[in-house]
């Protein structure tokens, strides 16, 4: 359930699992490698990074559902190429928590977490920021306020740092609240992806179950860009499927 209580911006700081932050560092890895370039093995990567092939997997499995790489059975692991984001334009931006309450759902927030991060050199190029320069990452589940087993959505926010809202003035529900009102429309990317072990967990979902991604830079009215959202959706709740077709493309 949601922290209420203020959070010092200090106590955020290295707070990412394992896992999360060797993710971070393959993203980087990648950005900088062509399309159809072979990763280092597993044992190489791992021991590079210092950390177990198990940790080192989870990170990889992230990057595979991200469609970042892909894996030729008996040959190894390959990069897809950075994928594009921002061919589509969809107006009157809207989060997925307002979206789902537009249905007359009731919503609970669970596990929300905020870490301070170095920007990894693909967000930088989407949102126009300097690589390495700070950003806020919030991620969230969404679920239904009566029963929290039935989950609608996993959230991923990459803030920048720069977007002149002080956190340590807001709780984290505040703090998401204020930067999601600054959204005016969003550069839209919608993919389908089989969920691994990370996005099964956390939607409550079977492994293999199909979950579409939103992956959405969200700009202000004036066009300007703030920060990227990825919506993990949850495609066994029927109700879902109103949600992926709120806006019309123009």
């Amino acid at each position: 359930m949601i922290n209420n209580q203020r959070i010092p911006t200090d106590s955020l700081k290295g707070a990412q699992p394992r896992y999360v932050a060797a993710y971070r560092k393959l993203v980087e890895m990648v950005s900088g490698m062509a399309a159809g370039d072979q990763l280092p093995t597993e044992e190489t990567l791992a021991k590079e990074f210092g950390i177990s092939r198990n940790t080192l997997r989870q990170a990889l499995q992230l990057l595979h559902e991200d469609k970042l790489i892909y894996k030729r059975k008996g040959l190894g692991t390959f990069v897809s190429g950075t994928p594009y984001l921002g061919k589509s334009d969809l107006s009157n931006y809207q989060s997925a928590q307002q979206s789902i309450r537009r249905l007359g759902i009731e919503t609970d927030v669970l596990e929300t977490t905020i870490t301070i991060e170095k920007i990894d050199k693909i967000t930088a190029e989407w949102l126009g920021k300097d690589e390495d320069s700070c950003m806020f990452y919030v991620s969230r589940i969404i679920s239904n306020k009566k029963d929290n087993d039935i989950r609608y959505f996993f959230c991923e926010d990459y803030v920048p740092a720069d977007i002149g809202i002080e956190l340590t003035k807001f709780n984290k529900d505040e703090f998401v609240q204020t930067y999601e009102a600054m959204g005016g429309a969003s550069l839209c990317n919608i993919t389908s992806i089989s969920s691994g072990d990370f996005h099964s967990e956390k939607l409550r979902v079977e492994k293999g179950t199909p979950v579409v991604v939103l992956q959405q830079i969200v700009l202000d009215s004036n066009g300007k860009k703030i920060y990227l959202n990825k919506t993990y959706v949850n495609t066994e709740n029927t109700d879902n499927s109103l949600v992926i077709t709120r806006h019309s493309f123009v």
